[in-house]
């Protein structure tokens, strides 16, 4: 929050909202990122945002990989034990077909399986 405060451009959230959509029409005025669909990434849904380095561009699928190779070095870290696949469990709502997609891809990206329960 501190961030956001200071710098609203550096920030993306609402990322799993992001990642259950497949069209860019989508908006919210809170955010300081910027939301469109590239041929060259094959229609992905993706993201500009600002850094310290300036303008970044990104993938949705490639953000949600990011936090669950955070998720994966913790558990690694904390049980000292390394896992073949991620166990996805959605509570309180049921993930649409494009939000279980980019799970899947997300996941591939860090080169491991994904089981949903």
């Amino acid at each position: 929050m501190d961030i956001y405060s200071e710098k609203p451009k550096f920030v993306v959230f609402d990322l799993i909202k992001l990642c259950s959509v497949s069209t860019e029409d989508i908006c919210n005025p809170k955010w300081g990122f910027k939301l469109s669909k590239e041929e060259e990434t094959g229609d992905l849904l993706c993201l500009t945002f600002e850094t310290l380095e300036g303008e970044k561009f990104s993938t949705v699928e490639f953000l949600l990989a990011f936090i669950l190779k955070n998720g994966k070095e913790r558990i690694k870290k904390e049980t000292g034990r390394k896992f073949e696949e991620f166990e996805i469990k959605f509570d309180g709502f049921s993930p649409n077909q494009i939000l279980k997609k980019n799970f899947i891809e997300a996941a591939k990206l860090l080169k491991i399986n994904t089981v949903f329960v």
